[in-house]
């Protein structure tokens, strides 16, 4: 429950060693050979709870006692691979988010190094900012403040305002502050049928456009919706700049012939292209 955890690993002299690392797992790293089971809840560090992570050595499956329910047996949960009942699959899909966002920081390593006193997180996806809030609360080693970014985009808007001389407090609150001067549009592909904010009908496959969450446009080409979105947006209110991220699926071809039908579209908007190579989003914007 107050993250006590040993600040070493003891010498067990052959004894199996089990640990319990819901508090402490993905802040350091440990030699996992070491240890015959470590067991972790996702809910303080990982994702949501409802989700356990469990490394076992092989050699130690399939001890346990007869009475064991079947759930509860090891041997049972590894060979059903982690599936003997009906997984949680949010939980599992908000631990993969928080997977991949650590593994583009270096891994658990270059975590392990940040040793500054004050820490700000950036989440930059609504999904994973429970699990960033349980990490920065969890953590007594430095001060941490998470500023609720759900896109990069908004991220780099709140970036944009830190001072180095103030306050985390107050570098936390101006970051949280500028969000609010940041207009998202995202354009992806939809998995199944549903239909947009106005009623339009939506079919698998159809690309979508995306704005504060709400389905504002449906057609069948990325850079026709990116196009319609810009200029919906900019209707209801008039911004000057526009950053832009091109998703993995979006060459660099197509990328620039993108930007150039912006630019010749929206001959006010000063238009900031960068790669982001974001998965299932070919494209990503702010207007500011």
């Amino acid at each position: 429950i107050y993250g006590t955890r040993w600040d070493h690993i003891p010498e067990t002299n052959g004894v199996p060693l089990v640990a319990d690392m819901s508090s402490n797992i993905l802040s350091e790293v440990y030699d996992v050979s070491k240890f015959g089971v470590i067991y972790a809840g996702a809910q303080k560090n990982v994702a949501p709870a409802g989700v356990v992570i469990l490394v076992i050595r092989e050699d130690l499956l399939g001890h346990e006692l007869p009475i064991t329910p079947k759930v509860m047996s090891f041997k049972k949960m590894a060979d059903a691979d982690s599936m003997l009942n009906t997984p949680n699959c949010f939980g599992i899909y908000v631990a993969g988010l928080t997977f991949e966002w650590l593994k583009k920081q270096g891994g658990v390593a270059a975590i392990e190094k940040v040793n500054a006193k004050s820490v700000i997180v950036l989440p930059n996806n609504g999904n994973i900012r429970m699990t960033a809030e349980a990490a920065a609360t969890a953590c007594d080693e430095c001060e941490v403040a998470v500023v609720p970014t759900k896109t990069v985009p908004q991220a780099f808007a709140a970036m944009f305002v830190v001072d180095d001389t103030a306050s985390l407090e107050d570098n936390a609150q101006a970051m949280t502050d500028a969000l609010a001067d940041v207009r998202d549009g995202e354009v992806t592909s939809a998995v199944r049928d549903s239909a947009a904010a106005d009623g339009t009908p939506i079919h698998d496959g159809d690309v979508m456009g995306i704005v504060d969450g709400a389905i504002v446009s449906v057609g069948s080409d990325v850079t026709a919706v990116t196009l319609d979105i810009i200029s919906k947006m900019q209707d209801e209110e008039e911004g000057d700049t526009l950053t832009i991220l091109a998703g993995c699926d979006l060459d660099d071809d197509a990328f620039e012939a993108l930007c150039d039908a912006i630019e010749q579209a929206q001959p006010d908007l000063e238009v900031d292209a960068h790669r982001g190579e974001q998965p299932l989003y070919p494209v990503i914007f702010s207007i500011e």
